[in-house]
């Protein structure tokens, strides 16, 4: 009995101490992928046409600057927590822009320490769960969510999103009722503003969703636990498509929603498979041909040896055995997240920074993250492929 007891106090340790490395590790690799760029960014393109907005606005409190935005343009209306965002952040900075994309960096950061989250308590293996939101947080799929301001939002919705994710899991397991039904309200609330922030990710609900449901077994103890939230999901999914449908601007045009799906079904696998898949080596050609930087090498080089060392590290044999069911899981997350686009009179295939809500399986690099973490897991495939990642970032 003893034994059994110190072995499972040296398991808990050591899982403890694991689950620290990887957050060093993953914390380490973002600000690898940040500090190299953050300090020159300023506004661009839509940015200035909220800051105009902003600016020309007469109430300078922010109830005034949110009123401003809010009858100043009519696509922003469906996304109140953007509205929010970016009000506050001009009230307190101004035309200063390293603040806002210093917000968003954190803001990435959270996501990717959320996502190894969520793996963890999904019960993942350690070395998938450190390799998924290491090659998240390193592609350059949806880069322009990193430099462009008004694209921050989307950022915040898969922040919001994943840690109403962990809530709903933790939950489940949780045997005090008073603690479950609070992360159950904590779950239904992060949902509720990740898709006030940008609805990209609302397709990816029915997935948590579904992997409760797959969960609970069949267990009827489980499956009443579950009610709470599936009643208070249910009421803010409606609310929310009502919402975002009476608000949104985007919702008919001249593409049919054949055409939109024929757009996403051509140009997704084309982004993330061609240009960001096989396409990679010549990316990297490119850059080097026309754009070659020493310091963006060596980062990338420090970036790929670390992640590569701890996922080696990490590796054990369950993660090959794991590694189709985590395809499937992939490819249904890399579907759902480019779902909501199939409503909208625009080529959402195109735009890197929709490809954020496909992207934390999203952009069918699910499966190949599962790949990557015991395939090359000693270090040699790995190695590699986090270091083009993170060069071409």
């Amino acid at each position: 009995m003893e034994l059994g007891a110190r072995s499972l106090r040296q398991r808990l340790r050591t899982d403890s101490e694991g689950r620290t490395v990887d957050v060093l590790v993953l914390a380490v690799l973002v600000a690898l992928s940040t500090v190299l760029y953050v300090g020159d960014l300023g506004f661009y393109s839509d940015d200035w046409v909220f800051i105009g907005i902003l600016h020309r606005t007469q109430d300078q409190s922010l109830l005034g600057l949110m009123e401003g935005l809010w009858s100043g343009d009519a696509v922003i209306r469906q996304r109140p927590v953007q509205i929010l965002y970016l009000s506050g952040f001009y009230a307190l900075f101004g035309l200063h822009p390293l603040p806002y994309h210093l917000a968003n960096a954190i803001a990435l950061l959270g996501a990717v320490l959320l996502l190894n989250a969520v793996l963890r308590e999904l019960r993942q293996p350690r070395a998938l769960a450190l390799a998924v939101p290491a090659l998240y947080a390193a592609m350059p799929n949806f880069s322009s969510d990193r430099f462009w301001i008004a694209a921050h939002q989307a950022t915040l919705s898969v922040l919001f999103f994943l840690l109403g994710a962990w809530s709903a899991f933790r939950g489940q397991r949780v045997g005090r009722r008073n603690r479950r039904l609070g992360l159950q309200a904590l779950a239904v609330v992060c949902f509720v503003l990740s898709a006030l922030a940008y609805e990209v990710t609302m397709p990816l609900f029915a997935l948590v969703a579904a992997v409760l449901v797959l969960q609970a077994k069949g267990n009827p103890v489980v499956l009443r636990r579950l009610f709470p939230l599936g009643a208070l999901f249910a009421v803010a999914v409606v609310s929310l498509a009502a919402f975002k449908f009476g608000v949104s601007v985007r919702v008919s045009g001249e593409a049919t929603p054949l055409d939109q799906l024929r757009m996403i079904a051509v140009g997704a696998p084309r982004i993330n498979l061609g240009v960001y898949g096989v396409g990679l080596p010549y990316v990297l050609w490119w850059i080097a041909s026309h754009a070659l930087d020493v310091a963006v090498l060596a980062v990338a080089a420090v970036a790929s040896v670390l992640v590569a060392r701890a996922v080696g590290h990490a590796y054990t044999a369950d993660v090959r055995a794991t590694a189709p069911r985590h395809g499937v899981v992939g490819a249904a997350t890399f579907v759902l997240g480019y779902a909501i686009f199939s409503s909208r009179p625009t080529s959402a295939s195109r735009a890197p920074r929709w490809t954020t809500a496909s992207g934390s399986g999203r952009r069918s690099e699910w499966p190949v993250r599962s790949w990557a973490s015991w395939r090359g897991c000693s270090g040699r495939g790995s190695s590699r492929l986090w270091s083009g990642s993170s060069a071409a970032r």
